[in-house]
């Protein structure tokens, strides 16, 4: 058998294999292979950084747009701006999450992340009044979208409020407000304290155009492509005609939004009108009990425990300041059959906001009662499918004025209520997607085996088990 050893003072030979050229073939081989691996890992990072895939694989497809949202986005023909009014890190995460799923379909969408306590001076001019709150820009109009709800000071944003944010801001038709004037009403275009005029300016921001009527006639009716009358404290009676006008309005399917001071159906003659509508005005202002406090009795404030089930109240949160608001009452309808001329004929009446009044008399069970300050009506129009038309009656007209618009939510509570009555078919829906798995039908029989099992069965084996473990340890 040769022998692998050397004789002494030889030199010792490489083994087979390990010659110098085939070691420098394989430091060169692996080498190749670790520049290979570079390059490889360099093109994928740079085609990471350049194109981005996102599948998603839910059942409810809750990670993607829907199609009236991409819709909304194919008609953007210049840039549009979201302001976010966030400060925390988290939350700044949320809103590039958020807007992001906007940004990948559209180009036109930018992003500006502002401190709002490093920038108070922008969180005044844009009205916010919630942080989180984002603000769209789109030509010259503004429009907000607050957080539907925070959860840690981590803001969570609606598609369905965004997307009508962005329909609102892309739709080149403009609803035209008209504010009845020459009756001693609120100015939309004055600056006294009870004048409307920050408000109307508000409302031009949102995509809305204002106009002022002049005292109703036969050379100044109401015009054909209003869309929204604005009847806001009159203190001069209407003549015959325009109350004529007024109802000819209301029976065509014109909208209203009537802000009624306490005395507003007494001075201006439209106590018929407001009987039409199914509802009287109490004379004198509600008072509130202040606890203590040093505002004056007829200064109701309102919070969310009493706002109702509404759409034009879904998500609104904020507290709201009525000065001097007088309670609605809803009349009983005349005869069941609603024939014409009967009170409040036709119309479906909600109340809105319906605050607590303590009247000063009698024990705790008669001094507080619940009045409504304002009140939602609606009836269909036309064979089906019906067109509705729309009405509010709020008990207060101060609350929109340059002297409280700016307190707690008063501007986006009138902002939300014009966007109700004017909401129509072009307000973009998302559907709500159900996952396959939500719910588990089992019939009968299933059940009845299944209660067998977990009452009867089971119980009985672990019962059986216990006996066989005790007697086993008695044998022991």
């Amino acid at each position: 058998m040769p022998s692998s050893t050397t004789a002494p003072g030889e030199k010792p030979r490489p083994a087979a294999g390990l010659t110098p050229w085939r070691r420098l073939r394989a430091r060169l081989g692996l080498l190749f292979v670790m520049l290979l691996l570079l390059l490889l890992w360099a093109m994928l990072g740079w085609a990471g950084h350049h194109w981005s895939l996102r599948l998603d694989l839910s059942a409810t497809r809750a990670h993607s747009l829907g199609a009236p949202s991409r819709a909304v986005l194919e008609r953007l023909e210049a840039p549009l701006r979201v302001l976010a009014f966030v400060a925390r890190p988290e939350a700044r995460r949320a809103v590039r999450r958020f807007v992001g799923h906007y940004q990948r379909l559209s180009p036109y969408l930018e992003l500006e992340l502002v401190d709002p306590l490093v920038h108070p001076d922008r969180v005044r001019e844009y009205r916010v009044q919630t942080p989180g709150e984002l603000v769209l820009e789109y030509q010259e109009r503004r429009a907000g979208v607050r957080p539907g709800q925070t959860v840690r000071h981590i803001p969570r944003y609606s598609e369905q409020a965004f997307s009508n944010a962005l329909q609102r801001l892309v739709e080149p038709r403009r609803p035209l407000l008209g504010f009845l004037s020459g009756h001693g009403e609120r100015d939309p275009q004055g600056r006294a304290n009870h004048d409307l005029g920050d408000w109307a300016a508000y409302l031009g921001e949102h995509a809305y155009r204002v106009s002022v009527l002049p005292t109703l006639g036969r050379t100044s009716p109401i015009p054909g492509n209003l869309e929204l009358l604005v009847i806001a404290g009159p203190r001069v009676p209407l003549e015959e005609t325009e109350r004529h006008l007024l109802e000819a309005y209301l029976e065509r399917g014109g909208g209203l939004l009537w802000l009624m001071d306490p005395e507003t159906p007494d001075r201006s003659g439209l106590r018929e009108l407001a009987r039409e509508l199914g509802v009287a005005v109490a004379a004198r202002p509600m008072r509130q009990a202040r606890g203590g406090g040093q505002a004056p009795e007829t200064m109701v404030l309102t919070t969310p425990d009493m706002y109702q089930a509404h759409q034009a109240l879904e998500g609104f949160d904020l507290p709201a300041l009525f000065p001097g608001a007088a309670a609605l009452e809803q009349l009983p309808e005349s005869t069941p059959g609603h024939e014409p001329g009967d009170t409040g004929a036709g119309w479906r009446r909600r109340a809105l906001i319906t605050p607590v009044e303590d009247t000063g008399e009698g024990d705790a069970r008669q001094r507080y009662r619940q009045h409504n300050i304002a009140l939602a009506l609606e009836r269909d129009l036309g064979p089906a499918p019906a067109r509705p038309q729309r009405v509010v009656l709020i008990g207060d007209g101060d609350f929109l004025s340059n002297t409280y618009l700016g307190n707690g939510g008063n501007a986006e509570l009138g902002l939300r209520l014009v966007n109700w009555l004017l909401s129509d078919s072009g307000r973009v829906v998302i559907p709500i997607p159900r996952p396959p798995d939500a719910s588990l039908d089992l019939g009968g029989a299933t059940l009845s085996r299944l209660r067998t099992l977990f009452a009867v069965i089971l119980p009985a084996l672990l019962l059986l088990a216990g006996f066989l473990l005790e007697a086993r340890r008695r044998r022991l």
